[in-house]
């Protein structure tokens, strides 16, 4: 699997070298990129709900020391909201992470800068050749004889 950091801090040399393979595979790049940006934003917006929760917690379980139930009691229905939203965005979240990879798995590895660029391996540059090759006779393959 392609480094998404590579990804991120270098999409047009990726895009360059997935050329050489299909142009096609190129479009992915910004697909990839767009859907880790969603869930970058998404991790965020639930880290932060999770703070808020944990603080508004700790409220209280000071209020409750300190007699004010009431106060606790209006607190608690704020966890309550907030751990609903956090469960629904973590859903979504699973979601776009499942998209996110199976983007990313569809992306294959880059070709190294020496490979040239060609339609098929008719185009390919024999850079050595060692020995003679060997010459088969296909009718003692075929016969047996």
């Amino acid at each position: 699997m392609i480094d998404i950091k590579l990804l991120r801090e270098n999409p047009e040399f990726v895009k360059e070298r997935l050329k050489t393979r299909d142009l096609s595979l190129a479009v992915l790049v910004d697909e990839v990129l767009d859907v880790d940006k969603e869930r970058r934003l998404l991790i965020a917006e639930v880290e932060k709900l999770k703070a808020e929760k944990n603080k508004l917690s700790k409220e209280i379980g000071r209020l409750f020391k300190e007699g004010k139930k009431e106060e606790a009691e209006k607190l608690k229905q704020q966890v309550q909201a907030k751990n609903e939203k956090i469960e629904k965005l973590e859903k979504e979240l699973k979601k776009i992470e499942e998209k996110f990879n199976k983007l990313l798995l569809s992306i294959p590895n880059l070709p190294h800068e020496s490979v040239p660029i060609g339609e098929d391996e008719s185009q390919n540059v024999e850079i050595r050749k060692w020995g003679e090759p060997r010459k088969f006779d296909l009718n003692l393959f075929l016969t047996g004889k």
